[in-house]
């Protein structure tokens, strides 16, 4: 539950259970961002690889 801004307007409050759930949604975020640069590297040095004239 988010409530009313500080006074001092430098922030929100927010419970645990909400500051869990945005840092479980985050960790998956980051996590799939990080699957899909590893499998773009793996596309690009194959494509490289391929590429590559062959001595």
């Amino acid at each position: 539950m988010l409530t009313l801004p500080a006074s001092n307007g430098l922030g929100l409050s927010i419970n645990s259970d909400l500051l869990e759930a945005k840092a479980l949604r985050m960790m998956k975020i980051a996590r799939a961002a990080l699957i899909q640069l590893a499998l773009a590297i793996g596309v690009e040095e194959r494509n490289k690889a391929a590429a590559a004239p062959i001595c």
